[in-house]
C-alpha cells in the first residue's frame, strides 16, 4: 500500500526473478519509452542522461 508523503519504501516488485524475460523487458522498455515513463519529475539536471 502507498502511504501518503512518504519518499521510500512504498512499493516493491512481487513478481518472482525468473518472470523477467528478454522478451518481456523490450516489451517494458517500449512502453516506457511511449509513455515517458523515464521522466524522472525529481531527478536533478543532467541525471535523466545517466542511466541511458
Amino acid at each position: 500500500m502507498n502511504t501518503p508523503s512518504t519518499a521510500a519504501g512504498n512499493w516493491s516488485w512481487r513478481a518472482p526473478e525468473s518472470s523477467w524475460t528478454p522478451e518481456l523487458a523490450a516489451k517494458l522498455t517500449a512502453i516506457v519509452e511511449v509513455t515517458d515513463r523515464d521522466n524522472d519529475p525529481m531527478a536533478m539536471p543532467g541525471e535523466e542522461d545517466e542511466n541511458e
